[in-house]
C-alpha cells in the first residue's frame, strides 16, 4: 500500500516537472541531444553543447559543424570529438591514423 502511493507521488511529480518545463519561455530542449538550453541563444546562434542549429545544422562559416560528441570507432564509448580526434579515446587508446579531420 505504501509503495503504490509512493509511485503514485512520484509520477505525479513527474507529471508537474513535464508541464513546467514546457511552460518555461527560457529554456528549451535542444531536437538534436536532448538537453536544456536557452532558447534564445538556440534560435540565433544554435546549441552550444552538440551545434546543432534550426537553418540546417550548419556554421556562419557555412561549413558543417562536427557533433560535440561523437562515439570511439574501437570501444564505442561517447567522447568529445575534438579530443578524440587530436588525443584519441581516453578509455581504448585508440588514435586516429592518417588523414586530416
Amino acid at each position: 500500500m505504501i509503495l503504490g502511493t509512493v509511485f503514485k507521488r512520484v509520477v505525479d511529480e513527474a507529471k508537474n516537472e513535464a508541464e513546467r518545463k514546457a511552460k518555461n519561455a527560457y529554456w528549451v530542449t535542444c531536437p538534436e541531444c536532448g538537453r536544456q538550453v536557452v532558447k534564445k541563444e538556440l534560435a540565433s546562434k544554435g546549441c552550444y553543447i552538440c551545434g546543432y542549429q534550426e537553418n540546417g545544422n550548419v556554421s556562419d562559416r557555412g561549413r558543417p559543424r562536427k557533433p560535440y560528441q561523437t562515439h570511439c570507432p574501437e570501444c564505442g564509448v561517447k567522447v568529445i570529438t575534438q579530443q578524440l580526434h587530436e588525443e584519441g579515446c581516453y578509455i581504448c587508446g585508440w588514435r586516429r591514423t592518417g588523414g586530416s579531420a
